[in-house]
């Protein structure tokens, strides 16, 4: 388990003043003590005004000029002073043990810990999304792998913790060089998972719905699929960013294979070359 000192919350927003506080408020509640950072990228609201009201509670970064929200995300992970970061949407919240718990399955082994989520609809009801096939704990990779590769969307930043430096890659790496369909704010929240995935062999997973996410009409996402060509124009996106993470393991894959060929040829010249001085040693 890590020290609780350790994380950060950082809650990207725009324009969401009268959501914003019960993002906050759950960053605030958890039963272990957090960094919580606001990072505002051109809201003409009054976020500058509300996010006053909790002085120094919360850290507040303010930009005037809107860049879009991968930009927004990780100029408040860059600016987090902890190496794990959770990414917290102004629209949605946590359970007060959300980090608590998550760090119990979180280690230097692991590339991100998850939990089970709620989805809270307008109309009272709520759909909740579990890995019914797991317990909290943690497995190995190539299960999560798995799910996030045959799904249809990916699963949110917001049920997850993960290392500083995994999410600065992920949102860093720019224009994806297979990527022929764009949506935009599409794309980099799935290279946070995927991308860890290289590099370590284990995640977390809590059994537990600890993380809440509002299915309003100004959601980025329910609006998106009110439309059939906008759906598919993301379902498109994710797939581009698939075959993106594919193309690289591969690669990654092929260069393990071309060191243990050259290995093994070369240890087998080794041995030959040594069979023949030992023949002469006897001899």
């Amino acid at each position: 388990m890590n020290n609780s000192q350790n994380v950060s919350i950082v809650i990207p927003t725009f324009n969401r003043a009268k959501m914003l506080k019960r993002a906050v408020d759950s960053a605030l509640s958890q039963t272990v003590e957090c960094e919580v950072i606001v990072c505002d990228h051109g809201s003409t609201d009054e976020t500058p005004e509300f996010i006053k009201t909790y002085g120094n509670k919360i850290k507040y970064i303010r930009r005037e000029v809107d860049h879009g929200p991968f930009f927004c995300w990780l100029d408040g992970v860059i600016n987090a002073k902890h190496d794990l970061i959770h990414i917290n949407f102004d629209d949605d919240w946590i359970s007060p043990t959300f980090i608590e718990e998550t760090l119990s399955v979180m280690n230097h082994e692991c590339a991100f810990a998850i939990t089970a989520i709620s989805v809270h609809h307008e109309n009272g009801t709520i759909d909740n999304f579990y890995l019914d096939f797991l317990q909290s704990g943690i497995y190995l990779t190539r299960i999560i792998e798995k799910h996030l590769l045959n799904s249809e969307l990916t699963t949110s930043p917001g049920c997850a913790l993960f290392h500083k430096k995994d999410i600065i890659s992920a949102l860093n790496i720019g224009q994806l060089p297979l990527q022929k369909n764009y949506y935009h704010g599409v794309g980099p929240d799935l290279l946070m998972f995927l991308m860890p995935l290289l590099k370590y062999k284990k995640f977390g997973f809590i059994n537990k719905t600890l993380s809440h996410f509002d299915a309003h009409d100004d959601s980025i996402t329910i609006n998106s699929f009110k439309n059939i060509n906008t759906k598919k124009k993301i379902i498109d996106s994710y797939e581009d960013v698939k075959k993106y993470y594919l193309m690289i393991k591969i690669s990654q894959m092929f260069q393990i294979h071309q060191k243990i060929y050259k290995y093994l040829k070369l240890k087998k010249h080794l041995t030959h070359k040594f069979k023949r001085i030992l023949k002469i040693i006897i001899s």
